[in-house]
Formats: C-alpha cells, structure tokens, sequence
C-alpha cells in the first residue's frame, strides 16, 4: 500500500475524532500534527510532527525553538519555521492576557499572578513590566525583555512606554530563572536599581520585582534587598 493510500482521507479522520472527543483524545504528536496541517496544505504532517518533537524533546519545546533550529528539521522550510514560530508567540500571548480587577496589594498576591504569567514551559528567561494604578490595582502588562537560558536583557524604554500608555503610577518587573535556581544575581540587583532610579525621574514607582523559580517566586523586596528603592 502506497504512502498516498495510506493517509487517504487521514485528516477528515482527524477532524473527526477531534469533533466527537476534544482535545484531550490526541496524543501530543497528533496534537502537533493538527496545528501543521494549516500549514502544510498536502504532505504528510505525522511524520514532520514525529520530526519536531524528537529533535526538540516535546510539542512545548517545538515551539519555544527558534526559526533557524525549526529551519534545520528535515521539510520544515521557512516559511514553515515562521508560522511555527509565530503560533508559539501567540500561545504565549493568548495564555498572559491579564484577568480584570485584579488587586496586587500585597507581595503574594503579586507572586501568585506573576506565577500564572510562566504556565508554559520555557527554557529562557522573559521579562515582564506590570502596570498598577495608586491602588496597587492591575491596569497591564507587557513583555519588556527575553534572552537565553540565563540572561535577558531588560528594554527599558519598552517597560517605561508601556507604562506612559498604562497611565500607570506603580510597576512591577517579574522574570523568571528557567534553572529553577531562586539566586539573586548581581545582574538582577543592578538591573532593579537601575530601572527604579529611571522610575523616579519620571515620578513612578517600582513596587516590586519577582524571580519565578519553577512554580515558585520570590519577591526582592520581601527579601530586604535595596531597602531604599521600594515605593
């Protein structure tokens, strides 16, 4: 039996089982495969989703890759590799849109949110800027910074527009430590100091920063760190 035959009709029994049972029904590569078939119009997806999740180790981890590691997977082309991509960002996006009325008036209430802000897996380190009003209320947030397994760099310029457009009076920054390590570096010391110091010359405050570890957080000013720089 040719290849052809074989996977005749194998989408319609795809979107089939997907209809009658949910998601849940699907194993992770099948899972995989359903995505790539808006992206793949004809050729067969098991095989490039079987591909994808050996060479990465799991469907998160396909789509935390970057477009030149997804390039370098047999039949994932370009333009392939940037809507894989893309659809990662987007899951990442769709999964922190923030919930209204969300008070972060005390340091777990703000370790709790931040935590829900890292559900997807992730092997770098993405930095945060939440957006609170004179009540310590959540107004928004955005994605200020991402780098590699140990190091993001903070785009302050993007943190202190967001908060303009926020109309905001407070800010806290969160980032994680993909290793899972709750060390306070020097790095994030000197980042905070720098970026709160930036704050007061506009007249804003930072209330916070957070180190997620795993699904744990810390917060650097429960920690009696830099006592003078917290609003």
């Amino acid at each position: 039996m040719g290849d052809g035959e074989l996977h005749k009709g194998h989408r319609q029994r795809m979107f089939k089982k997907f209809v009658e049972n949910g998601i849940n029904c699907f194993e992770d590569h099948e899972q995989l495969e359903m995505l790539l078939f808006s992206i793949y119009t004809r050729c067969n997806t098991n095989e490039i989703s079987h591909r994808l999740i050996s060479r990465f180790g799991s469907v998160e981890k396909v789509f935390e890759a970057s477009i030149d590691e997804l390039k370098a997977v047999k039949d994932v082309g370009e333009t392939a590799a940037i809507r894989i991509s893309f659809f990662g960002e987007f899951f990442r996006v769709l999964t922190t849109k923030k919930p209204k009325n969300i008070s972060l008036n005390s340091s777990k209430k703000i370790i709790e949110y931040c935590c829900s802000l890292y559900t997807l897996p992730t092997s770098r380190e993405i930095i945060y800027a939440l957006y609170l009003d004179s009540k310590l209320n959540l107004i928004s947030q955005s994605e200020v910074g991402r780098g590699s397994t140990d190091f993001a760099n903070l785009d302050a310029r993007t943190a202190v527009q967001g908060a303009i457009a926020a109309d905001c009076v407070n800010m806290v920054l969160v980032h994680n430590h993909p290793s899972g390590s709750s060390l306070v570096s020097n790095a994030d010391i000197n980042t905070t100091r720098e970026f709160a110091d930036l704050l007061q010359k506009i007249r804003l405050s930072l209330t916070d920063h957070i180190i997620i570890c795993g699904d744990t957080g810390h917060s650097l000013r429960s920690m009696e760190l830099m006592k003078d720089i917290w609003s």
